[in-house]
């Protein structure tokens, strides 16, 4: 049986990487003011593709993807670019808490499908307990789905195509991570610029020096967040992780009522501790999968 790793160190970055990432949340939000949705999520991709490209050309790194598995790269960076663009959506109709809650909710459903039924995974007790709880939590947002409330539709397709990018990443196995991280990246930066210009959407609506800042400093917590969680799935079991990672409910949740004093209705607050709970469930029995969106400092 192999031994149970545990740092206190590692235990911290992942706290870091899951208040980061909760706080890109509040990123998205405060560079509306200067962005169009879309050319937000743009801009945020090309920064990043400029420094991964930057970054291999100064550590001579040459790996590519192995034809046979380019498919599944290209398809990671489409259904990752959808989730960036849904997910920044979903912020701009509902909360922050609400954004998060649905999507985990129906990522986790997604991958747990998809694991079980084209990856054959073996389904468990506790798997199953999991998937009761978040559909149960998320059917507590059934109300603002009937009526057709953009910003739970947005973040529960969001989530989907998470799962989706969740089984791609599972058969990218053993492809070097750099390599699909500049395929994602390349992808992703192609669909986003076209899709601004297709659409016609503003794509400055006041150019700021701020909204500048704001933009690089998003892309540089996208890199710090990868680096961090890395550091923290490498010193830590993935179980416990996982566990440590679902605090961006947590997070997410108190940054929106700090900073936009967003309360949460007495039915999103349980569908959430529902969610939540049927996250940490889970983690309890998923096995540790390759993780990919995340940039390799090590070299």
């Amino acid at each position: 049986m192999a031994q149970e790793r545990f740092s206190v160190k590692g235990a911290q970055a992942l706290f870091a990487a899951a208040f980061t990432y909760a706080f890109t949340g509040v990123l998205v939000r405060e560079m509306t003011h200067m962005w169009g949705d879309k050319a937000q999520v743009a801009a945020r991709y090309t920064l990043v593709f400029i420094f991964l490209m930057l970054y291999g050309y100064s550590k001579k790194i040459k790996t590519k993807i192995p034809r046979d598995k380019l498919i599944y790269a290209l398809g990671l960076g489409v259904s990752f670019a959808l989730v960036v663009l849904l997910f920044t959506f979903a912020l701009q109709k509902t909360t922050l808490a609400n954004t998060l809650f649905t999507f985990y909710a129906t990522n986790l459903v997604t991958s747990f499908l998809l694991g079980t039924f084209i990856l054959k995974e073996r389904v468990s007790g506790t798997k199953l307990l999991a998937i009761v709880l978040a559909v149960v939590g998320l059917s507590l947002y059934s109300g603002a789905l009937i009526v057709g409330s953009l910003g739970i539709i947005f973040s529960c397709v969001a989530g989907v195509f998470a799962g989706i990018g969740n089984l791609l990443t599972k058969c990218l196995s053993g492809v070097d991570r750099n390599a699909v991280l500049r395929t994602q990246y390349v992808v992703g930066t192609v669909i986003t610029i076209l899709l601004t210009l297709i659409s016609r959407d503003e794509i400055i609506r006041s150019a700021s020096f701020r909204g500048v800042i704001l933009t690089f400093i998003f892309a540089f917590i996208l890199i710090t967040a990868g680096n961090l969680l890395l550091y923290g799935y490498q010193h830590i079991d993935v179980n416990i992780g996982t566990v440590l990672m679902s605090t961006e409910l947590v997070f997410g949740a108190l940054l929106g009522l700090i900073i936009y004093h967003e309360v949460p209705a007495p039915h999103e607050l349980l569908g959430g501790v529902l969610i939540f709970t049927g996250s940490v469930v889970g983690s309890l029995d998923f096995k540790k999968l390759p993780r990919v969106n995340h940039i390799d400092f090590s070299g």
